[in-house]
């Protein structure tokens, strides 16, 4: 007999960011919508993004417990999701002086 547990379902997550054509000096938000539209919640989703390699680390907001590892360009953190429900994370990174506006374009 096939199981039909409930899971929760994050396909429907959404990456933007802010300003829409950063130059060089900018400070960038990046936006991660994770909504979970499965039937079960997610108590203790394990989140992991990278930020781009020219970019400097600024902070973050939205994940518990978050790790950031500097060298590894690479921020974890818990997010708790109850199903039908939706977690905001952002970070913020900051463009290079150097960048010549091209960096994150």
């Amino acid at each position: 007999m096939p199981s039909h547990a409930a899971k929760p379902d994050f396909s429907s997550t959404l990456v933007s960011h802010a300003p829409e054509t950063p130059r060089e000096g900018d400070l960038i938000t990046f936006t991660v919508t994770a909504s979970n539209t499965g039937a079960d919640a997610s108590d203790s989703a394990w989140i992991v993004l990278d930020w781009p390699v020219a970019g400097y680390f600024v902070g973050v907001r939205g994940l518990d417990r978050s790790e950031v590892d500097h060298e590894g360009r690479r921020i974890e953190g818990y997010a708790p999701i109850p199903a039908g429900a939706e977690r905001r994370i952002e970070v913020d990174i900051l463009t290079p002086r150097d960048s010549g506006g091209l960096t994150f374009s």
